[in-house]
C-alpha cells in the first residue's frame, strides 16, 4: 500500500509486493508515480526515482530469479 501517515508517524511510505514477473513493473511504475503525486512530488523528480524503482525492479525479476519468478515476490518499501 501507499499511503501518507501522519500524526507522528513516517509520512509517505509506500511498499509494494508483487510476483516477480515482468508483467508486474508496469503496476509497480503506476503505483509508485500516482504515491509520488499524492506527496507533490516535483514531476521531473518523480520520474526520475519511477525509473530508478523500475531499473531495480526489472533487475529483481530478470537476474534474481533466473528461469522465471513466477511464485516469487518483489517487495519495494520506501
Amino acid at each position: 500500500s501507499c499511503d501518507q501517515r501522519v500524526g507522528g508517524r513516517d509520512v509517505g511510505v509506500c511498499e509494494i509486493a508483487v510476483t516477480a514477473t515482468s508483467q508486474n513493473l508496469p503496476v509497480v511504475r503506476d503505483r509508485v508515480q500516482l504515491w509520488l503525486a499524492e506527496l507533490g512530488w516535483p514531476t521531473e523528480a518523480a520520474a526520475d526515482i519511477v525509473l530508478a524503482v523500475n531499473e531495480a525492479a526489472t533487475n529483481a525479476v530478470e537476474h534474481a530469479y533466473p528461469g522465471g519468478g513466477a511464485g516469487q515476490l518483489v517487495e519495494i518499501e520506501g
